[in-house]
Order: C-alpha cells, then structure tokens, then sequence
C-alpha cells in the first residue's frame, strides 16, 4: 500500500464522483483556505482504498486538528472491494486506517466528530484516540408531509401556525445580506466576525453557483430579516449547517417556521433525510428535538501529541 498526501492527485480523484460536501476540496478551498486543510490518501496497485481530508488551524503555539464552523463531520472514506470477505474487510480496514494516523499532518490536538455513517471510529480507538459519543438528529423525510408534521411536538405546530399569520419565508436570501448578519451574529456570540483562512464570500458564492445549498430567512411582513439558516445538500441527505436569529432579544416564532419550511422543502427536493447536526448547547438541542428527529450517535475523536498536553487540558478544563 502507497500513501499520498498529494492535494492535486485528490482533487483529480474527486473529479465526476459523488462525493460527501465536507470532503470536496473546492469547499473546503473557499472555507478554510488551500493552506488550511490537510490529506491523506491510501493506494494499492493503482486503486484508492481510502481518503481523509480533515481541517488545521493553528492556535499560538498549537496545531489542530477539529471540527468547526461549516465543517461539522470528517472522516477517513473507505472504497474497499465490496465483494472482500468480513475478516478479511476487517483487517485491510485496520491496516488503512493506521497508515491514515501515521500519516497525518502533525498536530497537537485532534478533535473531530466522525460522519455518523462511519465505520472507522473503533479502529481510531483501538490506535489510542479517546472516543466519546454526541447526538444529532435526523428527521426521515420518507413520510408524508402530514405525518412530518404531526410528528412535530404539538407546541412547535401551533408557534408554526402563529408564526404563518405574520411571516414569509425566502429560500433564495442575498448572500451578501446572509453574510451581513452572520457577522453580526458571530460579533454577539463571540465578540469577534468570523475569519478562519478561507473567504466566506466566496464559500457562499460557491455554494450558490453549484447548488450545493439553500440560504433561507424568514421576514416580517414590514420586511425585516428575522431568521436566517443555510441547509447544504449531501447527496440524499439535507445538512443544517447553520441557523441564527438577526434580533435575540425578542422573542419569535419563526425560526420554528423557517425549520418547517426547509424540512418540505429538502423533501420535495427529494432528500430522504435531514440531519439537524446536533448541538451542545440544551435550549438549541431541545429545540432539534421538538422538531421530531431521531436520535443518531455521533462518533467524536479525541488525541494530543504529546499525550502530557491532554492530561494538562483534563486539569484546566
């Protein structure tokens, strides 16, 4: 087996094949910019039997390797034969994953959550990632709309009911209104705009261009943007990448609405889930889960280099 860390080689891997959105190169391009994300890719006789693309940052002295802003699921894609047999799957499976981590970017600090489809979180473990397990929520877009909806908590029905009488929805928001209060929303929440190495209007303009997402908001009939959320779709399955309020200090039914409208939405796109992306904190939580979703465990990767780091960050936390 071969191992390539070869940016170019899996951009042209990546050319006409359907592929997950967190992976294409040229999203992650425009997010973080070319300097600011990492590959490694395994290869046997000619054929790839695994990719992983995964985010850097570095903080002072510090690399890392973690999730953030756009980028909520990473992990190693496997194409191995499907025809192997489940031990010898197994053990090849094994073998790619430990030249993947030997091979990666050195880092100080891993921490990424694992698409919860993947199959590779134990092989990371079995290497001396610590593993925990987060929830997200995925609504099955299978049913019929009427059935979406009574499977909304009965509270959720009657502010999307409220919310109808004195809102209209969007699903085609300026990006450039869309970028004016996500600034304003990352000012509030974090005291500073968002600026991770790539160019946030050129991610939108991306995404818009090739189609690969819907940026939605919700108006009061004076015309006055409430809400705003920015849904990506992977293949069958509709993403929320991010949703916000332009105004938190008064109280509103629309995002309520606006979720309602996207989850139809998605569906008549012909997505057959929505995966809500969880979130730690309660009051957002509580709201995905009113939504009627299933509980989906996600796989999240922990590592230091050096191990004395972790246990520095155990006692400081």
């Amino acid at each position: 087996m071969d191992v390539t860390r070869d940016k170019d080689a899996y951009r042209t891997f990546c050319q006409g094949k359907l592929i997950p959105i967190y992976s294409d190169p040229i999203y992650l391009d425009h997010l973080l910019g070319k300097r600011n994300w990492g590959f490694v890719g395994v290869i046997e006789d000619g054929k790839w039997l695994a990719t992983f693309v995964y985010p850097l940052q570095k903080r002072l002295f510090l690399t890392t390797v973690e999730s953030q802003f756009g980028l909520t699921y990473t992990s190693p894609i496997l194409y191995l034969e499907k025809s192997l047999k489940q031990v010898t799957r197994y053990s090849k499976q094994r073998k790619v994953v430990k030249l993947l981590v030997r091979h990666l970017d050195p880092y100080h600090r891993f921490s990424v959550s694992f698409f919860p489809s993947s199959q590779v979180a134990e092989d990371f473990s079995i290497l001396g990632f610590r593993q925990r397990s987060q929830m997200t929520y995925n609504i099955n877009l299978n049913s019929a709309k009427e059935d979406l909806f009574l499977c909304l908590e009965s509270s959720v029905r009657g502010h999307i009911r409220k919310a109808e009488k004195n809102y209209t929805i969007n699903y085609d928001a300026c990006i450039e209104e869309f970028e004016q209060y996500f600034q304003s929303h990352q000012l509030r929440k974090f005291g500073k705009k968002y600026s991770r190495g790539g160019n946030l209007s050129e991610w939108c303009e991306y995404i818009k261009r090739k189609d690969l997402g819907t940026f939605a908001m919700s108006r009061d009939y004076n015309g006055n943007p409430d809400a705003f959320a920015l849904v990506l779709w992977d293949g069958s399955t509709a993403r929320l990448c991010v949703s916000f309020r332009t105004n938190t200090k008064l109280s509103s039914t629309s995002t309520y609405l606006l979720y309602w409208k996207l989850i139809q939405f998605a569906k008549d796109r012909g997505c057959h889930n929505f995966d809500l992306e969880g979130s730690n904190i309660p009051k957002v939580e509580q709201t995905y889960r009113s939504l009627g979703g299933t509980r989906v465990p996600v796989s999240c990767l922990t590592n230091w280099s050096p191990s004395i780091l972790g246990k520095v960050y155990d006692i400081l936390k």
